[in-house]
């Protein structure tokens, strides 16, 4: 008898609706929303316990599109030890990363070991974390030697309300390797915050750590903060943090923190910022609480802009005033390469001006510097700039009568 059953031999009209179970057995379809963007309302995780070996071979994870978390979340866990020999594991995403109210979790329970080979992370486009949070830790030893660990974001960066955390629980050796974090874009905290610790020690020889931002850092009412809980040492390689753009600190922070020895031995800890940085009711610390060692290397912190400071005093004096007041400024500060004092004689008598320099404090080492004394009449005003160098420098004013007199007195220094 003939088959008369003719099968659908078009190939987009082949259709079919893609169902999943859920652990108490209910059924239920996959969804997408009106761009074909696949929902999922509640978790993806990808969990190996075990060790992972890739030699000459790859491991691959690529998204191209938008990943957005929303009190939902995506783990990858390794529990185990992660060997990598003339291989790779790399994780791309090319489009958006949007986590609000949910998470990104990355974890390696065990040894990291990159030999020859690499470890790379790239997302190219932007990163919005609000309320939610993007987290990467290892506890236990990461060692990379002739090989990389390689993260890159090649757009923006933003936290808001939420946390990029980066955590080694262990050692980190570098052997002719290197770990490179770089940011092609403007990073912008908001009562968020971006931290990366590291609790145990840090070595680094004939290799390399890296950290670039090229772009502008904002920091307002958040924070970026990177410690290390144990002992850096640097040898014949080196530890770099550049960022080539504006820092700008409104009522947030960006704090450095080493607590243990810092070590160099013929290797480099350099910090560098070519523009121009900005605290405005927050903060920049750099901390060791410990012994920093130098030997054949160098320590390096360099900002590429001037930096500029001003200070305002009102100052009263008249010609019967047993001590004539004064304007002092320590000169050696900030290491200023031009500073000079504003007068103006606000009152309404004659007064008299002149900078006085002195290596203490002590009111008897005070010596006239070699600008002339300058009378000032009423609401007239002159600029001094001093002539001789001491450690402090001072701006001497005195009435002409003993009428009271008012003079406003600015320093202005820029290094």
């Amino acid at each position: 008898m003939p088959n008369n059953i003719v099968f659908n031999n078009v190939a987009e009209n082949l259709k079919t609706q893609i169902y999943g179970t859920t652990s108490s057995g209910t059924v239920t379809a996959l969804l997408v929303d009106n761009n074909g963007n696949v929902q999922i309302g509640g978790s993806i995780t990808s969990t190996v316990t075990g060790t992972v070996n890739v030699s000459g071979g790859s491991i691959t994870s690529t998204v191209t599109g938008t990943v957005s978390i929303s009190d939902g979340s995506i783990t990858a866990t390794v529990t185990g030890t992660v060997n990598v020999s003339g291989g790779s594991i790399t994780s791309t995403v090319t489009g958006t990363v949007n986590v609000s109210g949910g998470s990104i979790t990355s974890t390696v329970t065990g040894t990291v070991n990159v030999s020859g080979g690499s470890i790379t992370s790239t997302v190219t486009g932007t990163v919005n974390v609000s309320g939610g949070s993007i987290t990467s830790t290892v506890t236990g030893t990461v060692s990379i030697s002739d090989g990389s660990i390689t993260a890159t974001v090649t757009g923006t960066v933003n936290v808001s309300g939420g946390s990029i955390t980066s955590t080694v629980t262990g050692t980190v050796n570098v052997s002719g390797g290197s770990i490179t974090s770089t940011v092609t874009g403007t990073v912008s905290i908001s009562d968020g915050s971006i931290t990366a610790t590291v609790t145990g020690t840090v070595n680094v020889s004939g290799g390399s750590i890296t950290s670039t931002v090229t772009g502008t850092v904002n920091v307002s009412g958040g924070s970026i903060t990177s410690t290390v809980t144990g002992t850096v040492s640097i040898s014949d390689g080196s530890i770099t943090a550049t960022v080539t753009g504006t820092v700008n600190v409104s009522g947030g922070s960006i704090t450095s923190t080493v607590t243990g020895t810092v070590n160099v031995s013929g290797g480099s800890i350099t910090s560098t910022v070519t523009g121009t940085v900005n605290v405005s009711g927050g903060s920049i610390t750099a901390t060791v609480t410990g012994t920093v060692n130098i030997s054949s290397g160098s320590v390096s912190a360099t900002i590429a802009g001037h930096g500029f400071t001003s200070s305002f005093a009102t100052l009263t004096a008249n010609a019967s005033a047993v001590t004539n007041t004064s304007f002092s400024f320590d000169s050696s500060q900030f290491g200023y390469n031009n500073y000079s004092f504003y007068v103006k004689n606000t009152g309404t008598a004659t007064v008299s001006a002149r900078l006085q320099v002195s290596p203490t404090t002590a009111e008897s080492y005070y010596v006239n510097d070699t600008t002339a004394e300058i009378t000032l009449t009423p609401n007239q005003a002159v600029v001094l700039a001093p002539g001789l160098f001491l450690n402090y420098t001072r701006l001497r004013v005195l009435g002409t009568s003993d009428a009271t007199v008012t003079v406003e007195g600015y320093f202005n220094g820029q290094n």
